[in-house]
């Protein structure tokens, strides 16, 4: 399924998506962003046929806000480590929390929305480089991960400055 999308890559200059974080060279190739025509495709099949490509539109009662509350604070993990106050030790709880959530192997095929965008990766590419993905959800904002083939979801949801929360779940499958 995933060959069929048009994608381009990742580029440092792109506003919103993974400025002011510097990432390795391996880790920007292995993200791709979707084009507007494929992104909301994938939305359409994965997540809600009748809602925009925003994750922050869904219905309060959509499977993707039902979810249980996961792992540590990634917000304050993710700031500590953006403003320099602790090194990038703050961000590996979060990313174990994350692969001992979901135990997927490290090439799944990943889709990341976003308000901004909409990125394919691997889960393997999502986990190590997790703060670029998130560093552009505002408070009040949502984003989603989930794989075709996967019943699984991962949500973020930045409710205010202290209220950051990761949700999982199942989501229904056809």
């Amino acid at each position: 399924m995933l060959r069929h999308l048009k994608t381009r890559p990742v580029s440092v200059q792109d506003p919103g998506f993974f400025d002011p974080f510097e990432m390795e060279a391996e880790l920007r190739d292995g993200i791709a962003i979707l084009e507007e025509e494929s992104a909301r495709m994938v939305w359409q099949e994965l997540i809600d046929a009748g809602e925009p490509v925003d994750p922050a539109h869904l219905a309060v009662d959509h499977w993707s806000r039902l979810g249980r509350v996961i792992g540590p604070d990634w917000a304050t993990a993710q700031s500590r480590w953006l403003w320099g106050v602790e090194d990038t030790s703050q961000l590996l709880p979060v990313a174990e929390s994350l692969r001992n959530e979901l135990v997927w192997p490290e090439d799944t095929q990943v889709i990341y929305f976003d308000r901004s965008f909409v990125a394919v990766s691997s889960w393997g590419v999502f986990l190590a480089a997790w703060p670029n993905f998130l560093w552009n959800l505002g408070i009040g904002n949502r984003s989603l991960i989930a794989s075709y083939g996967r019943p699984e979801f991962l949500a973020w949801h930045w409710r205010a400055a202290s209220q950051a929360e990761t949700h999982t779940g199942l989501r229904p499958t056809a």
